[in-house]
């Protein structure tokens, strides 16, 4: 390597660790800021509420955890195993519950679970009384958590679904020659060797949970999310955000850190890959396997999306489509600016990670993995205090160079600038992960080859990296979208004055008890949470069912 090009390459490496920085100074701001004195406030929510999050929390996660195993699990084995009637619609609609944020599916289930609702209405007038008193009540922690796990099922879904189609079918085929019945070489075979990757998906499902915020305000549940959010606007104390939001960051870490002890403790060699058949059901088999499959489908998107619907088209009041263009720019124009941010960056981690592999770059990288488990709630308290601090010199500065009396705005904070970075923290781990198997996918044989032909490593990038890898970068791109657009705590931390998202819109509707209005910018948002659903559904199928698919 040419002494220009090993300087590129030094400058590759500390931009990927500098992009690390993004997610590494949020986390030093809170622990810094908990450090200090948080006044009485404190004090407050220790003596009044802290005991009530920490348990709400740790109940909500078990609970939505719990309900999403069989939620995504059954329904995997059974489009694995098996062959009936609509099972590669099917396997494709068990993602449809993506594209739904789950406070969405709150302010729906919330409607009609409800009292005056219609489904307690019908069981009323069926019944002839005039109260159903053992009807489940939507908000409460059985509400939140039967909401939270029908949104997120499909996490656990997709990881059950790969891991089966890879060993588990081929290995329980044989456990059934040595006489174990169907039932018995599921639950002593396949079930055991999927296990680690079930706990991937739970993880994701844990980490959702404990940020969740929408779910936890609307079914009135106190959790670490909505104590950080209230201890920042409500008690416009600081100190005590920064210090729940620590707690938080603590029990997400060790919960990620026991997951991973426990799959790494289960994972054993498997013969990945390996063909597979399955057994065509007929009959009323059939019919439960579907009925098992559509279950996961129609709580989680068919539900929530019918009476959106049905709401928006029985709405008589103000019309609920005004400013919706300007929301739904906002939207679009926010999610635009954040996922070709996030792509750029990523780009610059994986690729630096790649012609700089030290043992720096690669801490960096994995630094900048751990945005995502960083709830939207702490990540905006992060970021606040270090933006707000630096409007206080920009203004002290804008007034020593101005003669005028006219002050300077806040610049940093009250900009959509701060959406974006706080965007960069929390996503850019989807796109690195979309990044990296893109690139991945460009053997390092090219790399050599390019360099014995005198490129260097950005020429490269452009020339050979970039074209190849243009599908990964796109997916990446359309994946950081679907999220910024459906992020909710901290946009509405972070947001400048008039400047309301789709999701904002809708929580604040809600929020009102305005669920006509509500329901028009929360289509929306599953409107555009269905493109990379449908990008995400024609990659998650394993290949080796095709040989007796349906």
């Amino acid at each position: 390597m040419t002494r220009h090009a090993t300087i590129e390459a030094r400058a590759w490496g500390i931009g990927a660790v500098a992009v690390s920085l993004i997610v590494a100074v949020p986390v030093a701001v809170i622990v810094t800021v908990s450090a200090s004195d948080p006044g009485r406030a404190w004090d407050h929510v220790v003596e009044t509420r802290l005991s009530a999050y920490a348990t709400n929390t740790a109940l909500l996660t078990v609970l939505a955890a719990s309900l999403a195993v069989p939620l995504g699990v059954l329904p995997a084995w059974l489009l694995t195993a098996y062959r009936f009637p609509m099972c590669k619609a099917l396997e494709w609609a068990l993602l449809l519950p993506l594209a739904v944020p789950p406070y969405i599916s709150a302010y729906a289930y919330t409607d009609v679970l409800q009292f005056s609702g219609p489904l307690q209405s019908w069981v009323r007038g069926v019944f002839g009384v005039d109260s159903v008193p053992w009807f489940p009540e939507p908000r409460s922690i059985v509400g939140a958590s039967l909401v939270l796990a029908c949104a997120l099922f499909p996490y656990v879904f997709v990881a059950a679904r790969q891991s089966f189609a890879a060993h588990a079918t081929y290995t329980t085929r044989v456990a059934r020659t040595l006489g174990c019945g169907p039932t018995r070489a599921f639950a002593s075979v396949a079930l055991p060797m999927t296990l680690p990757a079930i706990l991937g998906g739970v993880a994701l499902v844990v980490m959702e949970t404990i940020a969740d915020f929408g779910v936890a305000e609307y079914c009135a549940v106190d959790t670490f999310a909505t104590g950080v959010y209230r201890s920042w606007l409500g008690l416009d104390a600081p100190g005590a955000a920064a210090r729940l939001s620590l707690i938080l960051l603590t029990i997400v870490t060790a919960l990620l850190g026991l997951i991973h002890l426990v799959r790494s403790r289960l994972r054993s060699e498997h013969n990945a890959g390996t063909p597979h058949e399955v057994t065509p059901l007929r009959g009323l088999r059939s019919v439960l396997a579907i009925a098992v499959c559509a279950t996961p489908i129609t709580l989680g998107f068919m539900i929530p999306v019918a009476t959106l619907i049905g709401i928006a088209w029985g709405n008589d009041s103000n019309d609920p489509t005004r400013d919706l263009v300007t929301h739904a720019a906002n939207t679009a124009t926010l999610a635009t600016i954040a996922a070709l941010c996030a792509v750029g960056l990523a780009v610059v981690s994986v690729y630096g990670r790649r012609v700089r592999p030290t043992r720096t770059v690669r801490l960096g990288a994995r630094v900048a993995w751990l945005g995502y488990a960083i709830p939207g709630t702490v990540v905006a308290v992060g970021l606040l205090i270090p933006l707000t601090h630096a409007d206080r010199v920009l203004a002290q500065l804008a007034t020593v160079m101005r003669t005028d009396d006219t002050r300077a705005g806040l610049l940093l904070s009250g900009s959509v600038f701060a959406i974006v970075l706080g965007c960069q923290t929390r996503f850019l781990a989807v796109a690195i992960s979309s990044v990296e198997a893109a690139f991945g996918r460009v053997g390092r044989s090219l790399d050599d080859a390019a360099r014995t032909l005198g490129r260097g490593p950005t020429e490269s990038l452009l020339r050979l990296h970039v074209p190849a890898c243009r599908a990964g970068l796109v997916v990446a791109a359309l994946l950081v979208f679907a999220d910024v657009s459906k992020e909710l705590p901290m946009t509405l931390l972070l947001r400048p004055f008039n400047f309301d998202t789709l999701a904002v819109r809708a929580h604040q509707f809600a929020a009102e008890e305005r669920l006509a209005e509500a329901s028009v910018p929360a289509l929306g948002l599953v409107a555009l949470g269905l493109i990379p659903v449908g990008i995400l559904a024609t990659t998650v199928t394993p290949r080796g069912r095709t040989a007796h698919d349906a």
